[in-house]
């Protein structure tokens, strides 16, 4: 195994990695490879991480509209294209 140290880490980064290790329940490091490994995709050459950061944007904001709607947003506007 080989050691990696960043300097410099943009504190913004380092607290998004943070989160997300703590939500995974994985350590720092844990998480910092398993990011690297998808940023370089070792998940699969078809992985698009940002159409999946997108959809997962879209499903919490289909979820929040479903627990509390906006009347002036139609539900038309959450409905998947099946196409």
């Amino acid at each position: 195994m080989h050691t990696l140290q960043i300097r410099n880490l943009p504190s913004d980064i380092y607290e998004g990695l943070k989160a997300s290790a703590k939500a995974s329940k994985r350590s720092m490091t844990q998480e910092a490879i398993i990011a690297i490994e998808h940023f370089l995709g070792k998940n699969g050459p078809d992985v698009d991480f940002e159409t999946q950061r997108k959809q997962m944007v879209l499903n919490n904001i289909k979820q929040l509209h479903k627990t509390a709607p906006l009347k002036t947003i139609p539900d038309a506007w959450f409905e998947e294209d099946l196409k």
